[in-house]
């Protein structure tokens, strides 16, 4: 255990939680809240955490099939980070061969298979080399 303190809440605050209802809930709550969200958001101005929900909120929106303003802006931010997943990720190649060959691919293929699971949609998650899991 770190002896780091944290600062700060991790409660959404009522501009947050528009942006998790638009991620995460059904019609007609997900296009309601994204629409008010960007009424008192401009997309470029969003903070980092808020945008990299924005690739949730696009998949989630899309699913629901609702035209929606700033869905194409969303659509480019899912694929932004959709293309930094991948470079990320084959970036871990060598890291994953030098696995394979100490422990076998079967080992490896169970990792990628948690992963996945973990993940599902790679583009979901913005994944961050900095950050630390453990």
């Amino acid at each position: 255990m770190s002896g780091r303190a944290v600062s700060g809440t991790f409660i959404p605050d009522r501009r947050e939680t528009l942006l998790l209802r638009a991620a995460l809930l059904e019609v007609p709550v997900a296009p309601t809240s994204w629409e008010e969200w960007i009424r008192q958001v401009p997309m470029e101005e969003a903070e980092e955490g808020s945008y990299r929900l924005y690739p949730l909120v696009y998949k989630n929106l899309s699913r629901l099939g609702v035209g929606v303003s700033g869905l194409g802006k969303l659509k480019g931010a899912y694929r932004h980070t959709w293309y930094r997943n991948q470079l990320l990720l084959h970036r871990s190649r060598a890291v994953l061969d030098l696995l394979a060959a100490h422990f076998g691919t079967t080992i490896v293929f169970t990792i990628i298979v948690v992963l996945a699971n973990i993940i599902v949609d790679i583009c979901y998650a913005y994944l961050d080399p900095r950050v630390r899991l453990g």
